[in-house]
């Protein structure tokens, strides 16, 4: 499963771990486009920054999104003013308007490909017209340029579309080694193979450990501020995980026999399907989007894309599989995202996640701010934003989110000490049983099958088996871990325990 994107032979040039400096202004944790742009305006400040990454740089989200930076973001614009409130929302445009023109005179000035696009509001049903219509009213209440004139550019019957021109698409990837060149050229150490595992606050600054390497070599290094820009923060301290809930989205792109559409298109039907452009040298690619879900829900993800792909052909004409992979992203119960101190009593220590599956324009944003933050030079907009307390719908959210959580918590131990089948399974599917009293996961990829243990070491979740990415993933607060149980995300800091089976 990977990304059009990371399929090619371009790698960005990176620092190694004898040259992680044992102090600095800034330690930055996570190289996706959050992190990336922190180090970028950290250093160009001035200030000695450190950027490490437990994996390669845009392993995760973004080197797994569409790449869109868009103004026009879905119903996100609907949820907002629901949840917050006019001005709130106003200052969340604001935000997005800022990672959109500083990512663009980025790749203005690093020869990153940047393409200009209308970002598209479409529907093909007619309870998702009268969504179209709600977001084009919020979206032109906020001053957006709503444009309804014309033909919406798509190869089927829609009922209704509105459109925002002046918004962009990237190669994420290319973006990503553009940022480490330009942090890099100002100063920056990125290192990759460095897992933040604990954070010790002082006075002055704060004591950082972290593990290197398959030996998981115990390291320690300081600095003024920690950021953690690593989806669900890896020091929770604030208890972001009761407040984020994670969705997998998946994407295939296909090479196509007839025009793909330029515009950005989102649908607002339910269930509804994403679709863009990306232009190669060897021709326009058609990427589509869907087949979203929870993480760890009990559902097939493959049967989702399936079901991605067949509306796909049903749309397109001559359309051939190139690539299929999956992004996660986190959403905030509050719908705005989650940017600040992990707690309130000390500023040494900052996070930003909860981008909603808009982490481009949303991620640049964060990291403005909390640049800004560190730099003492904050605008209205991020106050307005970021420094409110949580609404009552809120506050509704996280007593929901507490609820699923037991539940799934008691029902999937149940399911795992009742399993009794103990063979092994097929190619490319994994389940939970039990080993005595403690449920163990049993999975065959690549014809190896292997056991780990089936329980979370973030809070104790019983992981559920992902047969699209082939993946262990915790339905409890997203943690997600490979078939011999080596950690992938969220906010476990460990993997999975391996699991000596008996023999046969």
């Amino acid at each position: 499963m990977t990304s059009i994107w990371r399929d090619t032979s371009a790698r960005p040039v990176t620092d190694t771990i004898d040259e992680l400096p044992s102090r600095s202004d800034v330690i930055v944790a996570g190289a996706g486009i959050a992190g990336l742009a922190g180090a970028v305006l950290l250093s160009e400040a001035g200030l000695k920054v450190t950027l490490v990454e437990a994996r390669t740089v845009a392993d995760l989200a973004t080197g797994n999104t569409t790449a869109k930076f868009s103004l026009l973001q879905g119903s996100q614009l609907s949820s907002v003013r629901q949840k917050r409130g006019h001005e709130i929302a106003a200052a969340y445009v604001e935000a997005n308007r800022v990672g959109l023109d500083w990512t663009s005179a980025f790749c203005s000035a690093d020869g990153v490909a940047w393409q200009t696009r209308p970002a598209i509001n479409f529907a093909t049903t007619r309870s998702g017209a009268r969504k179209v219509d709600e977001e084009r009213a919020v979206a032109e209440e906020l001053g957006l340029p709503v444009e309804t004139g014309g033909h919406h550019g798509l190869p089927f019957t829609v009922e209704n579309f509105f459109a925002v021109p002046g918004n962009g698409q990237v190669d994420p990837y290319e973006l990503s080694i553009a940022l480490v060149a330009r942090a890099r050229r100002a100063g920056t150490k990125v290192v990759e193979g460095v897992t933040v595992t604990a954070a010790t606050q002082h006075k002055q600054h704060v004591e950082v450990q972290a593990t290197t390497g398959q030996e998981a070599d115990l390291v320690s290094f300081s600095a003024g501020h920690l950021i953690l820009a690593t989806g669900f923060p890896v020091l929770d301290r604030g208890l972001h995980f009761t407040r984020l809930t994670a969705h997998r989205s998946h994407l295939v792109s296909f090479r196509s026999a007839g025009d793909v559409p330029t515009g950005m298109y989102l649908s607002m039907d339910s269930g509804g399907h994403s679709y863009r452009q990306f232009r190669r040298a060897d021709g326009d690619y058609l990427l589509v989007g869907g087949a979203g879900h929870q993480v760890g829900a009990s559902v097939s993800s493959r049967a989702g894309v399936d079901e991605l792909i067949a509306q796909a052909h049903d749309r397109f004409i001559g359309l051939t599989e190139t690539h299929r992979w999956a992004a996660q992203d986190y959403t905030n119960v509050d719908a705005t995202p989650l940017v600040g101190p992990i707690d309130p009593r000390d500023d040494r220590i900052l996070a930003m996640t909860g981008f909603a599956k808009w982490g481009m324009t949303n991620g640049v944003a964060a990291a403005h701010d909390l640049a800004a933050r560190i730099l003492g030079e904050r605008t209205e907009w991020m106050k307005t934003l970021y420094d409110r307390s949580p609404s009552v719908q809120g506050a509704l959210g996280l007593v929901e989110r507490g609820a699923h959580t037991a539940a799934r918590l008691t029902s999937e131990w149940g399911k795992a000490l009742t399993h009794t089948d103990d063979s092994a399974p097929a190619e490319g599917e994994g389940r939970v049983g039990r080993e005595g009293v403690h449920p163990v996961a049993t999975s065959t990829v690549g014809g190896a099958t292997r056991a780990v243990s089936a329980v979370c070491p973030h809070l104790g979740g019983v992981v559920v088996w992902n047969d699209e990415s082939c993946s262990w993933d915790c339905p409890l607060h997203a943690s997600r871990f490979e078939p011999d149980g080596t950690r992938i995300e969220g906010p476990a800091t460990t993997g999975l325990a391996s699991v000596e089976q008996p023999d046969s």
